[in-house]
């Protein structure tokens, strides 16, 4: 079995739920010529918007002859919010090699705590009311499958089709901003479309990347079909990390940077957002919503120095890191560029040989805007 440690950095939206498909987040555990292998992987985070939210990964590798790395992966997803008492589940097959470097999957995802609070919509939105103001009854029921083009080397392109099942509670949360203004998309709200991805992931460790970058960059087009009763819509949305190790190893600058956008008339729950640990800390999560997005963050991590602890060789580090963003919303005049800072510790194993062990991290992050002050506690670093 092998434990990984993870942030929620690869959960920006409903859009953008898989990994490279060649790991899933995970180290292969073997790679033999036949048979199949179970092992599993874990990771929490705590913070206000969530409460304790662990996530708990399942996988069941199937092996062929000379085939790299799998053959076929099913795998089991479940998250739990302890402040929602409510979650996420997601059921993923993937089918590789069903022609040379032609790969298949499906995927089922099912969702109540993806977007948790609505402020309306445009950069320049307030947040002064109590929290259960805009508070929000938000679940969606998606079903993709489709195609995907690549080779061992982390670099995919895969195209699918897309249908999705929304519900958006404007009765029973009566007194809420969303029940008061019932934005295009909420109540009952189907829609059906086709996807585009492509991915390149360069780093030189997944949990722990000193060097290298990823980027992921995706499309979607959804016809007027279902409940698309202003339109057709479409949206576009690219997300890049990179690190640079300085001095040697230590330490290392990372940066991150996310863009999203739709054109025609999109639901509200299809609109990008910025807000939260991952895409804005210290404002509350989907803070702010409009037809386009940006965010960035830079993180300085230096490793400190190590000392032994209950016979085991412990790393503790320290990160300093600033975020940027906004939204942009048809008709909305508006130059703010919302930003945050703050600081925090990271603590890991040191070189135990036991590459399972050496993949664990636990972060503290301390940050401040001028909204909000918040603590991130969490397993694994922010990306």
């Amino acid at each position: 079995m092998t434990i990984t440690g993870a942030g929620d950095v690869d959960r920006v939206d409903i859009d953008a739920k898989r990994r490279i498909l060649w790991d899933g987040g995970m180290r292969p555990v073997a790679r033999p010529d036949w048979g199949h292998v179970l092992h599993w992987g874990a990771s929490f985070s705590v913070n206000s918007d969530f409460g304790f939210r662990p996530k708990v990964e399942l996988y069941r590798d199937g092996f062929g002859f000379q085939k790299p790395d799998f053959a076929t992966r099913s795998m089991l997803a479940l998250r739990y919010s302890s402040d929602r008492n409510t979650g996420s589940i997601e059921l993923e097959h993937i089918r590789r090699d069903v022609r040379s470097n032609l790969h298949f999957f499906a995927r089922a995802f099912a969702s109540k705590i993806e977007r948790i609070r609505y402020f309306g919509q445009g950069n320049e939105t307030t947040s002064i009311l109590p929290d259960d103001f805009y508070d929000l009854e938000h679940g969606e029921l998606q079903l993709e499958t489709g195609v995907a083009w690549g080779s061992e080397e982390s670099v995919l392109l895969s195209v699918a089709v897309v249908g999705s099942v929304a519900d958006t509670d404007t009765a029973s949360s009566l007194g809420t901003l969303v029940s008061i203004q019932r934005p295009y998309g909420s109540g009952n709200f189907r829609t059906y479309g086709f996807t585009g991805r492509f991915e390149m992931d360069r780093r030189d460790d997944f949990e722990k990347p000193s060097a290298g970058y990823a980027i992921e960059a995706g499309a979607g087009f959804y016809p007027r079909t279902g409940d698309l009763v202003e339109g057709s819509f479409g949206d576009v949305w690219a997300r890049a990390r990179g690190y640079v190790p300085l001095r040697g190893r230590n330490p290392v600058l990372a940066g991150r940077a996310y863009a999203a956008g739709t054109f025609g008339t999109a639901p509200f729950a299809r609109q990008p957002w910025i807000g939260g640990q991952d895409l804005l800390r210290a404002y509350k999560e989907n803070r702010f919503l409009g037809d386009g997005a940006f965010s960035a963050s830079v993180e300085l991590r230096w490793a400190l120095f190590s000392w032994p602890l209950l016979f085991v060789p412990v790393d503790l580090g320290l990160v300093g890191f600033v975020d940027a963003g906004r939204v942009f919303l048809d008709g909305e005049q508006s130059n703010t560029m919302h930003t945050s800072a703050g600081f925090g510790f990271y603590m890991a194993p040191g070189y135990l040989g036991v590459p399972a062990l050496e993949s664990l991290l636990v972060r503290l992050l301390f940050a401040w805007s001028d909204e909000d002050f918040s603590i991130y506690f969490g397993w694994g670093l922010s990306f």
